[in-house]
């Protein structure tokens, strides 16, 4: 199975339905049971990517990632889980200000590979 959300580096994003059980079934439970991501996968005895590939396809379907700075579980409550959210919500607007940016750019300084071609 391929992870969806996708990568530029290396290591390894492909993964099958077992893995994922391995993992989810592994989930700390609760702020109580948090540990870190290297604990984690040292304790799966799984490559660190495939293990962040899994968790990352699988938060907001299957369970809901909580942190508290190094350390991450499964949400028992949404305010547990909120906090995260928030996190990668403003990623989230970061990234779309630096594509707006990029557009700009290119827009503006570039020409296109039609034009070039006839001038």
């Amino acid at each position: 199975m391929r992870s969806w959300s996708g990568a530029a580096q290396s290591g390894s994003r492909d993964y099958e339905p077992e893995d994922i059980a391995r993992v989810l079934d592994a989930l700390p439970k609760g702020r109580r049971e948090a540990v870190t991501m290297r604990t984690f996968t040292e304790t799966l005895g799984m490559d660190g990517r495939t293990v962040r590939a899994i968790l990352s396809d699988h938060d907001g379907v299957d369970y809901l990632q909580a942190h508290d700075g190094d350390l991450f579980w499964d949400a028992e409550t949404y305010e547990e889980g909120i906090g995260w959210t928030e996190t990668l919500r403003a990623r989230a607007m970061t990234e779309l200000g630096r594509v707006a940016r990029r557009e700009r750019f290119a827009g503006t300084n570039l020409q296109r590979k039609q034009l070039r071609l006839i001038s």
